[in-house]
């Protein structure tokens, strides 16, 4: 019976985190505007038109997520939930970072949350993939 047990929470565990796995990863900007979203598949596709915009590709010697356009310029990077060009200038932050943000203090609004990152200068998402 226990083994049985066991076996069922190791499948509900398995299954639970391909469920968490599966989703969209949304991001905003400063503004709090959904603008962008991450697929399982690590391909940053833009709200507004519905089309890919980027990759992702991860890098194991700095430990991150290093952003592509789709002509394949490194165009910055994604770690602890937060878009950045290749000068660490914030683009797009996931609910993920936003949520554990808001835990820590109290709610002030969207842009003081975000200005909590201690991301000191963000850009537009139309700047980030311009360069």
């Amino acid at each position: 019976m226990k083994i049985q047990a066991y076996i069922l929470l190791i499948l509900f565990l398995y299954f639970f985190h391909f469920h968490l796995s599966a989703q969209n990863q949304q991001l905003y900007d400063i503004e709090g505007n959904l603008k962008a979203y991450i697929t399982p598949e690590q391909e940053l596709y833009s709200t507004e038109t519905s089309q890919m915009i980027a990759y992702l590709f991860w890098n194991q010697e700095t430990d991150e997520y290093w952003v592509y356009n789709l002509d394949g310029w490194h165009l910055g990077y994604f770690q602890q939930g937060v878009l950045f060009n290749t000068n660490y200038q914030g683009v797009l932050v996931s609910e993920d970072a936003i949520s554990q943000k808001i835990s820590q203090i109290t709610y002030k609004g969207i842009k003081s949350i975000l200005y909590n990152l201690e991301i000191h200068s963000w850009i537009s998402l139309e700047e980030f993939l311009s360069n």
